[in-house]
């Protein structure tokens, strides 16, 4: 990994690629071990190192571990591109689970399309438990959810959000999340495919569908309505977890809509993560691209909103102050 400039960098780093390059003839010799975790690491050292492909070919041929296999294709992508490519187009269709996994991350590494079949059969596999190395990559969803095009970001979230595993629908979203953290107009093209899932039985996908919204920014203003309705459940939620009620009601304060105000006097007492609503206007937004306003607004709506928020002030400092 330490010669891997997808986790490793610095003026050190062309030295140490150079010392990894020399040991490569030692490293291919690994590719024939008999341990199939030490051949599927074996193959990522080689890709590191540099040298021949034929190696590589070699192992791809004769490889009958899945993992290993999987580890092999994306040796093959960062050496031999091109004819990588090809197989990485049969493999995301025909190749068992971590292999579709592998080839799907691939071709989007390449900037190559995916074959017609390929989002369903990619999303099967992540659904079977699926996983790669983590010198290969970190969360394969984000990272597929990132650099695909629009059209591949949009059928993969449609995939995924549809899956029948919590887990799978909860991390659509956070790659859906990580993406719109990279490209400013995702969170627009992509939050109607997510908000169904507001109403997911698992609490834990509602939770990380108000989270994106959180992060969203402008865009999450078309869905207050849907936030002001989940934060509604906020006074009756446990105050002692962080709940979707309370990042609905936290991202409606973030909105400016003033509806959180009636929601959170209706509530026994504030915990200590809503803070007051002047502290809350000088703090930075979870998002680099919301901001709370810093000011009420002028005319009648800002002296009501004023006037909700002196109540609220004296309730909570008459029930004895935050939790």
């Amino acid at each position: 990994m330490l010669a891997d400039e997808r986790h490793a960098y610095g003026p050190a780093l062309p030295h140490v690629q150079a010392a990894v390059a020399a040991q490569a003839r030692d490293l291919e010799s690994l590719l024939a071990d008999p341990d199939p975790t030490v051949r599927a690491s074996a193959a990522y050292a080689v890709a590191q190192a540099g040298g021949a492909t034929d190696p590589l070919w070699t192992r791809w041929a004769a490889e009958d571990d899945p993992a290993a296999r999987a580890s092999v294709l994306l040796a093959l992508a960062r050496r031999d591109p091109e004819r990588a490519a090809a197989a990485a187009v049969r493999a995301v269709i025909e190749g068992t689970p971590p292999e579709r996994v592998a080839a799907g991350l691939a071709l989007v590494r390449l900037h190559r399309p995916w074959p017609d079949g390929a989002v369903a059969a990619v999303v099967a596999a992540l659904g079977d438990g699926a996983r790669l190395p983590y010198p290969w990559v970190e969360e394969p969803i984000s990272e597929l959810m990132v650099e695909a095009d629009d059209a591949l970001a949009q059928a993969l979230l449609a995939a995924l959000t549809a899956a029948p595993q919590a887990q799978l629908r909860r991390e659509g979203v956070w790659g859906m999340t990580a993406r719109g953290d990279v490209w400013r107009g995702a969170p627009a093209r992509l939050l109607p495919t997510v908000r169904p899932l507001l109403d997911d039985p698992e609490e834990e996908v509602r939770w990380s569908v108000v989270h994106a919204l959180r992060r969203a920014g402008r865009a999450a203003g078309r869905y207050a309505d849907d936030l002001h309705r989940i934060a509604a459940g906020y006074p009756t939620a446990d105050p002692a977890r962080i709940t979707p009620e309370s990042q609905a009601l936290q991202t409606l304060m973030l909105l400016g809509d003033a509806r959180w105000v009636d929601i959170v006097l209706a509530a026994p007492a504030a915990p200590p993560d809503l803070v007051s609503p002047p502290e809350r206007g000088r703090r930075r937004c979870s998002s680099a691209r919301s901001r709370p306003p810093r000011r009420h607004a002028a005319g009648p709506s800002g002296r009501a909103v004023a006037g909700r928020r002196r109540r609220l002030g004296r309730a909570r400092r008459a029930g004895g102050g935050d939790r």
